[in-house]
């Protein structure tokens, strides 16, 4: 009967639990490495679609600002503007929705059905803008000539660690046309 038991066909425990172990470690090793590259890609698809983002948003606020008329700031300190090719006629201004999202308002005053979203909300994918600021500093001749200077962020809900930091300047042309 030990002869049957001890024939020389198949594995022994203490082998099949050795190649175990070495099938577990090889396993982890892998699923480290797949997290690791996944980490990298998520980090490199939000640098790219970040710089994207933040490149569409300063062109479509360029554009309202550009030719803006009759700048100012209102009671909340919000910058205020007119620009009727956008059907903002008077106090227009910016603001972040709750999703992260800009959004011009045509009038003081405006209710949350009126605000206008800048962008479609398809660009903005996993990411999400706070602290839009923006700021006019007015030409030393006065009028409505002067630099707008826009400062926001871009964060993940992907990577909620991750921040990119916007800034952008431009010139009104309002009375140059």
């Amino acid at each position: 009967m030990k002869k049957k038991l001890r024939s020389g066909k198949g594995f022994s425990l203490v082998e099949l639990l050795a190649c175990l172990l070495i099938l577990a470690l090889l396993a982890v090793m892998v699923s480290s490495s797949v997290t690791a590259a996944v980490r990298v890609y998520q980090k490199s698809v939000y640098a790219s679609e970040s710089e994207a983002l933040g490149s569409t948003v300063n062109t479509a606020m360029s554009d309202i600002l550009r030719y803006a008329k009759y700048v100012g700031q209102n009671s909340r300190n919000e910058l205020v503007f007119t620009n009727a090719a956008y059907g903002v006629n008077n106090s227009g201004h910016f603001l972040l929705d709750d999703k992260g999202y800009v959004c011009y308002v045509p009038y003081e005053g405006a209710d949350e059905t009126e605000q206008k979203k800048l962008i479609n909300s398809g660009a903005y994918t996993s990411l999400y803008l706070e602290k839009l600021k923006v700021v006019f500093v007015r030409d030393a001749a006065g009028g409505d000539r002067g630099v707008f200077k826009i400062t926001y962020t871009i964060r993940s809900h992907v990577l909620p660690d991750a921040k990119y930091e916007v800034s952008c300047s431009f010139r009104s042309l309002a009375g140059e046309f």
